[in-house]
Parts: C-alpha cells; structure tokens; sequence
C-alpha cells in the first residue's frame, strides 16, 4: 500500500505540472517521435492491462472465487 500509495502522489504531481505545451509536444520513445497525449494514454492503458492481470492471478490462486477489493475511484483521495 506504501508503495502504491508514493507512486499515485508522484503520478499527481507530474501530472499537474504538465502544461498545454507539454501535452501539445512530442517525445522520443523506442528511436520515434509520440505525442505527449497519445504516451500518456498507453501507460493508463498498459498499466490497466497489468492490472487485470494481477486481479486474475489473485482469483486463480483463490480458487477462482472474486476478492471483495475497494474499486480504483474509491482509493482517490
């Protein structure tokens, strides 16, 4: 939770230090250029992959039963 918890407070304030321009710009990732916009969608978008991964691992280690877990909205402050 320690972790999860630093890691959300740094995504915040990276995020908030984002201008108009940043979001508008391009980087460099794997030798092409990406906009800001479109990288910062795939890392939700990889790192909800992820996620569901780890939810059907824990059921299959459980048996296959559901685990009662606070929804990702419900753990924003």
């Amino acid at each position: 939770q320690q972790t999860f918890d630093k890691v959300a407070q740094q995504t915040q304030m990276i995020l908030h230090s984002l201008t108009q321009t940043d979001l508008d710009g391009t980087r460099t990732a794997r030798e092409r250029e990406v906009p800001v916009r479109w990288a910062i969608l795939h890392v939700i978008d990889h790192t909800a992959l992820h996620l569901g991964h780890i939810q059907l691992t824990t059921q299959l280690w459980q048996g296959g039963t559901a685990v009662d877990a606070p929804r990702w909205f419900q753990r924003l402050n």
